[in-house]
């Protein structure tokens, strides 16, 4: 009975320790693409911004590789890997399904926001080397990981986008090397 109800416990603090490290590490990722100028500001106004901005805290519980619970080891280092490895897998799919259900130019915010998904990855995989690829895990989220895949996600949404919206209605202007609207009549 004790040793059901530590396993619910334990199960309790790797949910919420998860999803605090993998939202400090995000935050700190977003912080550093910002500009300079800006991220004082921000700094002053938010404690958490301040908080991921200075010292990583869950840098030394990262480097623990297993916890011994009433005597059974533990991998924490696994554990850890696998909510951090779904959580951003969510996280580059919701970025995705957010362009796709926008226009066209929302692909800015969609490269904005896979550069924060992956120095995420590259934040996480500091303290955990066994977490995968950043590029397997976009091609997993993008449908692109057949082996002769040659549609995705994002270029379908690009591709329909374009056929549907920006060849009908936008000429390309040459001189200044870009589509625009031609003004209403």
């Amino acid at each position: 009975e004790i040793e059901g109800e530590l396993a619910l416990v334990f199960e309790q603090v790797l949910f919420t320790l998860s999803e605090q490290v993998f939202a400090h590490c995000k935050t700190r990722a977003s912080l550093m693409l910002l500009d300079p100028a800006r991220l004082g500001g921000i700094a002053a106004a938010d404690d958490g911004a301040a908080q991921a901005l200075g010292r990583n805290w869950y840098a030394p519980l990262l480097a623990e590789r297993t916890l011994v619970l009433l005597g059974r080891p533990i991998d924490l280092a696994a554990q850890l890997t696998v909510r951090m490895g779904a959580m951003l897998r969510s996280s580059v799919d919701i970025a995705i399904s957010r362009f796709e259900s926008k226009e066209l130019l929302a692909v800015v915010e969609l490269q904005a926001a896979l550069r924060a998904c992956r120095l995420t990855h590259v934040l996480l995989r500091e303290g955990l080397p066994d977490l995968d690829e950043f590029e397997e895990v976009l091609a997993e989220a993008n449908e692109a990981v057949g082996f002769l895949s040659f549609s995705s996600r994002i270029l379908d949404k690009a591709t329909r986008d374009a056929i549907d919206d920006l060849l009908p209605n936008c000429a390309y202007r040459q001189d200044a090397v870009l589509f625009d609207r031609p003004p209403p009549t």
